[in-house]
């Protein structure tokens, strides 16, 4: 009964998603309201499951993926615009964070070493790459600042935090294995030394995650960026920094990830 309720959620989600979307694929949504669940018996919702991963397959390829690529590639100012409604429509938010930019430099990149890949993933990885090093790379004290105004070629939070400095790394490490890209591995390979020897926390375990631009540690009034005091360590923030570890060490096979 667990199975055929998470299913049946899925395919909730999945119909709200698709019906939502600015790449509507009318085929589709009939083919997700469409399926009928079997008799819950072990056997038929094994199988069901195994049945699933076809529309699951055809919602990242027919609906995420191409909803991204049609509306979120900024020609103009560089990186992704994130801030779009429900028609692709993209808001009048002139800053770009860290955070966002690497998740969509990693969805391309992932998706170009995949078996759904088509030369415009990579193309977009490539597009991010590119806003991500020359925008949000600190050249003065290295590491990723947290927020940009691309209106202004300025830093709106210079803030180094292990949120965004983690899926930095998991973008750089995923893009070096799809395109080989030496100026990537280096910066993978820069970002990682960094935070071990800034971050890493060799007394009590685990990674001080708040920093200002110099890689100091804020004092306490400093406003924190993900509502945790800034001395706090989060399993958000290390959870992220294991799956991005995991990816740096399958780009290297650096054994100190």
């Amino acid at each position: 009964m667990l199975m055929k309720s998470l299913l049946s959620k899925i395919k909730q989600v999945l119909i709200q998603s698709v019906e939502q979307s600015a790449m509507l694929n009318h085929q589709l949504v009939r083919s997700l309201k469409a399926y009928r669940y079997p008799q819950a018996t072990h056997e038929n919702l094994q199988q069901e499951a195994k049945n699933s991963i076809h529309l699951l397959e055809r919602c990242l390829t027919e609906n995420i993926a191409q909803f991204w690529l049609a509306n979120g590639i900024d020609d103009r100012d560089g990186g992704y615009r994130i801030n779009l409604d429900q028609t692709g429509k993209s808001s009048k938010v002139n800053r770009k964070g860290l955070v966002t930019q690497a998740r969509m430099l990693w969805l391309f990149s992932r998706l170009s070493r995949s078996r759904y890949a088509q030369p415009s993933y990579i193309e977009a990885a490539h597009h991010g790459f590119e806003f991500l090093s020359l925008n949000l790379w600190d050249q003065n004290h290295q590491g990723f600042v947290w927020e940009v105004d691309v209106t202004s070629s300025g830093s709106v939070r210079t803030d180094k935090h292990l949120y965004g400095q983690a899926f930095a790394l998991y973008a750089l490490s995923e893009y070096f294995l799809a395109t080989q890209s030496s100026e990537a591995i280096q910066y993978a390979k820069t970002l990682f030394n960094l935070l071990d020897r800034k971050a890493h926390d060799h007394q009590y375990g685990g990674y001080r995650e708040h920093f200002d631009q110099q890689w100091q540690i804020p004092s306490a009034a400093t406003r924190p960026l993900l509502g945790a005091d800034t001395s706090q360590k989060t399993m958000n923030t290390h959870l992220h920094l294991l799956e991005a570890m995991i990816a740096y060490y399958r780009a290297t096979n650096c054994t100190i990830a």
